[in-house]
């Protein structure tokens, strides 16, 4: 049930994803799993080829690999695993991040944001550097076996955040905003402050300060250690949103 759980809210926020991708990840808490065994999975879901010996993905644990098959954190380095059935010929170049900690859910790393997020393991605010949003297709994934994953789960916060999270992706501001308002009536809650991120934007860019403010004081509430992440997103929010009187006022509350 937790590994259908994780496979779930993986499709719900990547729907696709460019072949030869590195999938990097925290030590995921799925008993009797490992990346090598979860790569297989991760392989029926994004792979189109019927019959093909290269893997579409590979999901690897940096603080189990590191030093050993993979040699660094650094961009451009080489990863190459061979499963005998099939093999996987990638790079750090072609990268994407995510931590998975429930009852928290999924995330996708920013590269802007998590490089020292404290709500995130050290090697995994390091790959967050090298975590390239751009690889993940909105359309693609031809879904989930059910025989294998069962029915798909009923939309409770993480489904709405995961959605929020690729619409945001694609600076679908409106429809993130309608996500939120939508998640935010459900009586369910983020589990980790990092889940407001996406709303907190999408507010800020369809001109709703005052929900923007309010979404980042109850992120901010929860740790200091939020401040430095939170501190860049309205940087970008500075970067990215009209000059106004209200954005100046946010800005100046903030």
């Amino acid at each position: 049930e937790a590994t259908q759980r994780f496979f779930w809210q993986l499709a719900w926020r990547v729907p696709g994803l460019q072949p030869g991708t590195l999938v990097l990840s925290n030590d995921l808490p799925l008993w009797r799993h490992s990346d090598n065994s979860l790569t297989a999975p991760l392989n029926l879901l994004y792979s189109h080829a019927a019959a093909s010996q290269d893997l579409a993905a590979l999901l690897y644990y940096p603080e189990q690999r590191l030093g050993k098959s993979l040699q660094s954190l650094e961009p451009g380095t080489p990863v190459a695993v061979d499963y005998l059935a099939a093999a996987f010929h990638g790079s750090t170049s072609q990268a994407v991040a995510l931590v998975y900690a429930p009852p928290g859910c999924l995330r996708i790393l920013d590269p802007e944001l998590d490089y020292d997020n404290e709500f995130i393991p050290q090697l995994m605010q390091d790959a967050a550097r090298l975590s390239d949003v751009s690889l993940i297709l909105p359309t693609g994934a031809p879904g989930l076996p059910p025989s294998l994953f069962g029915a798909e789960p009923e939309h409770r916060w993480c489904y709405y955040y995961e959605q929020a999270a690729l619409a945001r992706q694609q600076a679908d501001w409106q429809s993130v905003v309608d996500l939120g308002d939508q998640a935010f009536q459900l009586g369910d809650y983020p589990n980790d402050p990092s889940e407001r991120i996406p709303f907190i934007e999408a507010y800020a860019h369809t001109g709703r300060w005052q929900q923007a403010l309010k979404q980042t004081r109850l992120a901010a509430e929860i740790s200091p250690a939020m401040s430095p992440v939170l501190c860049r997103l309205w940087q970008r929010i500075e970067r990215e949103t009209s000059t106004t009187e209200e954005q100046a006022n946010a800005l100046e509350s903030i």
